[in-house]
């Protein structure tokens, strides 16, 4: 993202016994999130009854939150300028291989950098580098010389990975197979983290 724009990440409302049982992190734009006294997103709680949450403790790298974003529908949306980002405390996995699939819904502005990583291990999908369309597992699943031109639309960006098994992980965009590979170990992604890098 560039200073003057930022992006969005959201999701839509739908009740919870819609999303499978052994849900380990949803996140809402209009449900868990709690502001600082200057309105800026310190916390962002996984309603999935597990208890995870993305937080900031640096007042001037939050967030903030975005009540009805034009980008999105007028859903709520966290909007982050290449110095905000928001990390879980604890890892998903436990830093170990593991089965599943995992969404993320952004809208970019300015200059493409990650949306979803890791602060524990080699992990991305979403943005990277100027480019959207970008998967890497501690091995690259799309490939690292596709760079698609970014655009300015919204993108619902899914990783579904069995592992470390051969052809095992696959990442879509808006449900089209965009590529198919092998992740490194470990193929999950450990403390998560939302924008930050770039």
């Amino acid at each position: 993202t560039a200073a003057s724009g930022g992006f969005n990440l959201a999701s839509t409302s739908g009740p919870l016994a819609s999303v499978a049982s052994n849900l380990k992190l949803w996140c809402k734009g209009d449900a868990g999130v709690v502001k600082d006294a200057s309105g800026n997103v310190m916390e962002w709680k996984d309603i999935s009854g597990n208890g995870i949450k993305f937080t900031q403790g640096t007042s001037t790298a939050r967030p903030v939150l975005t009540a009805a974003s034009a980008s999105f529908n007028g859903y709520p949306a966290l909007t982050f300028t290449t110095s905000q980002y928001l990390a879980l405390s604890s890892s998903l996995d436990g830093g170990a291989t593991s089965t599943y699939t995992a969404f993320v819904v952004d809208w970019v502005t300015g200059t493409n950098y990650r949306l979803c990583s890791s602060n524990s291990t080699n992990w991305l999908f979403g943005n990277w580098g100027g480019a959207e369309e970008k998967c890497y597992c501690n091995g690259w699943i799309s490939s690292s010389a596709n760079t698609p031109t970014p655009d300015v639309l919204a993108h619902m960006y899914e990783l579904s990975s069995n592992g470390t098994t051969g052809s095992g992980t696959n990442f879509y965009d808006y449900g089209v197979l965009q590529a198919t590979g092998t992740a490194g170990s470990p193929n999950g992604p450990g403390v998560m983290q939302l924008n930050g890098y770039s």
